[in-house]
């Protein structure tokens, strides 16, 4: 390793390292010239006679170096300024002249001397207008924005004029919409929008462009009127569709790949977060000057979320999956916490001029507290003796068919296990029909319903099994309380019935199931949120918590989780710490996202459900093959 200090002569595999100088920003020269498609960056160190070309600079300080060698033994140490400069440009070189400008102007500042051709002279020029402009308001905008949402708006037109996409990543409840109308009505003249939302959401958007937007013209893209929709599209019109058929319909060229838009915006992006899903690949046909993309989850269960919403707004910025993995420092074998921090760090830096994420905490302090309670249920005898049977029954099936056919199957099997226990752990009923006993889970909702009712409490209940929501539905009624119901197979229309019965005040408590009311609804009639039972990422439940907290609640907020002591839920509740910290760490200053609660395991959490379950798949005492399953 070099030497930790200036005035100190090591000796390395006999050959003699000096440290000879140190070096400040005022070292660093940096060249830019226009390639055929993009930047590139030349100049480099020059400290008295010595000098390291900037490439090689970069890879040394991406490496995690404090000192460079500039020939022979010879090492100079960067200083704590210039490392943080070239760590940012290293990444700022990927993004093109809108990254760039504000790292080369922040060098020069700081020193360097930056001189460029006259390419960039123009691209510089052009980068720093739209960065210093500051768009009025549309004036057909029927909404008075708040402080933070006419900066997400101003940052939205500024990409816009640069002819950049981005990811609008603000928490649920800040106003993404609005922020979006404002840049559709903005960019009207441009050409027709395209807005690509899940089917449930079609209406409520065209609601909002309806009373914020009144002067754009709203298409639906659904049914027999498809090819009427697509008609004599021009500027002012903004086309809405939902994911599955614009999916199909932009498929393979088909008539939605047709028309040219200025702006595709997907709305709960985490929806295309699957680079490898056909409607991912359908939807990069759509023709468009940018794409914009809503969601309050850019990362959700891995890095990979995030690389496949940026192939949508600029792909050259993360690169190929290969470039990727090398990006977060992903090799073959195990990384060290520093190393997947730093990793993490990088990726941070490289999006950043894209994707803008607010938290509640930082622009909407107005809003009331929102507090969180985890409450732990014990089963009765009999129903902890029903869920150890099913355990014991599912480590013994686990382990013979790990035996028989091998880790790959064991993992469909394991997924399996795991979500009839989890079930199990809501009510034995849901698994054992013959079942005739208690539910200690279900007699806990319903006290709680019933207590927030007599308290004045409007309630939202979530749950991932319709089944049980069904058997709390069946219970609350039998005590005299009609429940408002929303469940995915419900129609929009019935939908709305449904949101409209709750927030009329028809209804006191609302049942939904977590995949299909915990996206897109305002629900702040509701003071208090029952999640009754864990998901394996735990921004479902801020999702699911973020329709009633948000812009609009005056009353504090209380969120209570139902977990059953002793079963799998135990382990779901103590594992969603990891996933906070790997959200946290990929978007830098930011809190964990919410998600959409998608079924998809990452190795490391199936791996800890799977230690929790059963010690080991093979024969005890072999706990290294119990392990190794899943990968």
């Amino acid at each position: 390793a070099p030497p930790t200090g200036e005035g100190v002569e090591v000796r390395w595999l006999g050959e003699r390292v000096r440290v000879v100088a140190e070096a400040g920003v005022d070292a660093l020269e940096v060249a830019v010239e226009k390639g055929q498609d993009w930047f590139g960056l030349g100049g480099g160190l020059r400290v008295d006679e010595l000098e390291l070309a900037l490439g090689a600079l970069l890879d040394q300080v991406r490496a995690g170096a404090r000192f460079v060698r500039v020939g022979g033994h010879d090492f100079v140490r960067l200083d704590a300024v210039l490392r943080a400069r070239l760590a940012a440009l290293g990444e700022a070189r990927h993004t093109g002249a809108v990254g760039l400008v504000g790292v080369l102007d922040a060098l020069a500042a700081d020193g360097a001397r930056v001189t460029g051709d006259a390419a960039w002279a123009a691209a510089r020029a052009r980068v720093r207008a739209a960065l210093d402009w500051s768009p009025p308001v549309p004036a057909g905008l029927r909404a008075t924005l708040r402080p933070y949402q006419r900066a997400g708006f101003t940052w939205l037109a500024r990409l816009a004029k640069l002819d950049c996409g981005a990811i609008l990543a603000d928490d649920m409840g800040l106003g993404k919409t609005v922020q979006t109308i404002a840049l559709l009505l903005h960019t009207a003249d441009q050409g027709p929008a395209l807005v690509v939302a899940p089917t449930s959401l079609c209406a409520n958007w065209a609601a909002e462009l309806a009373r914020f937007a009144p002067g754009l013209r709203v298409r639906h893209f659904r049914g027999r009127q498809r090819a009427q929709a697509l008609a004599g599209l021009g500027p002012g019109d903004v086309l809405l569709a939902s994911y599955a058929l614009a999916a199909r319909e932009a498929a393979d060229g088909g008539p939605l790949a047709q028309p040219h838009f200025a702006t595709v915006v997907l709305d709960e992006a985490q929806a295309v977060k699957n680079a490898d899903t056909q409607r991912h690949q359908a939807l990069h046909r759509l023709q468009r000057d940018r794409a914009v993309l809503l969601t309050g989850t850019p990362v959700e269960n891995r890095e990979d979320d995030l690389w496949s919403l940026m192939t949508f707004v600029r792909p050259s910025v993360l690169g190929g999956r290969e470039t990727f993995r090398e990006l977060l420092g992903a090799g073959d074998g195990e990384q060290r916490p520093d190393q997947r921090a730093e990793g993490h760090a990088r990726l941070a830096r490289r999006v950043a001029p894209f994707l803008l994420r607010r938290r509640k905490s930082q622009v909407a302090r107005e809003l009331p507290p929102r507090t969180v309670q985890t409450l732990r249920i014990v089963p009765g005898p009999a129903e902890a003796a029903r869920y150890r049977r099913a355990q014991a029954a599912a480590v013994a099936k686990l382990r013979q068919t790990h035996a028989a056919q091998g880790e790959t199957a064991s993992r469909f099997d394991v997924l399996a296990a795991l979500g009839r226990l989890r079930q199990l752990a809501c009510h034995p009923g849901l698994v054992d029909p013959t079942w005739t006993g208690a539910s200690a889970k279900l007699a806990r909702v319903v006290q709680l319903v019933r207590d927030g009712i007599d308290s004045g409490h409007k309630l939202l209940v979530f749950s991932q099994f319709t089944r049980f929501l069904d058997r709390v539905r069946a219970a609350l009624v039998a005590e005299g309380i009609d429940p408002a119901w929303l469940v995915g197979s419900m129609s929009p229309a019935a939908r709305q019935r449904a949101v409209a019965r709750f927030q009329d005040g028809e209804a006191p408590v609302f049942l939904l199931s977590l995949l299909a009311g915990g996206t897109g609804l305002n629900l702040t009639e509701a003071d208090r949120v029952l999640i009754l039972d864990p998901w394996w990422n735990p921004a479902a439940e801020a999702q699911a918590a973020d329709r009633a907290h948000r812009i609009g609640q005056e009353r504090p907020v209380h969120v209570l989780r139902l977990v059953t002591a002793g079963t799998i839920e135990e382990k779901v509740h103590l594992l969603q710490d990891s996933k906070r910290s790997m959200v946290r760490a990929v978007l830098a200053r930011d809190e964990a996202a919410p998600t959409d609660g998608g079924p998809v395991l990452s190795a490391e959490l199936r791996a800890a459900l799977l230690d929790s379950l059963l010690p080991a798949l093979s024969e005890p005492g072999d706990a290294a093959a119990g392990r190794s399953g899943p990968g």
